[in-house]
C-alpha cells in the first residue's frame, strides 16, 4: 500500500489517523462511527507491517465538516444532500517524523 511504503522512508514517525462523519444522525452515533473509521484504517496500516505503537486513531464525528450547509441547500432532496455531504465522510492520516538521510550524505 502507498502509505506504508511512504512511511518506510521516515525515521521515528508517529501516525495520527482521524475519522470524520457528516452531520446526519446523533452526535453519539457519529462519534462512534468516526472512531470505527479511524480504527479500520489503523488496522490496515498495522497489517502492512507498520508498528501499532506508532499509530493513534481518533474519531471526531461531525466536528470538522468540510461542507457545512448541505441540509440548507437540499432540504427536500436526500440524495443530493447525501452527495453534498460526501466530503465530510473521510479519514485523514497525518505523519509526524523526519526523513532519513540518504546513505553517505552527512
Amino acid at each position: 500500500n502507498g502509505v506504508a511504503s511512504t512511511l518506510a522512508e521516515y525515521n521515528q514517525t508517529m501516525i495520527e489517523v482521524v475519522g470524520h462523519t457528516d452531520p446526519e444522525g446523533s452526535h453519539a452515533y457519529n462519534q462512534a462511527l468516526s472512531q470505527r473509521r479511524a480504527e479500520t484504517v489503523r488496522t490496515a496500516l498495522t497489517q502492512s507491517q507498520l508498528p501499532s505503537s506508532s499509530i493513534s486513531a481518533h474519531g471526531r464525528g461531525e466536528q470538522q465538516l468540510l461542507v457545512s450547509d448541505c441540509r440548507a441547500r437540499f432540504p427536500r432532496d436526500a440524495k443530493q444532500r447525501m452527495a453534498c455531504d460526501q466530503p465530510n465522510r473521510r479519514v485523514e492520516i497525518t505523519l509526524y517524523g523526519q526523513a532519513e538521510a540518504a546513505p553517505g550524505s552527512n
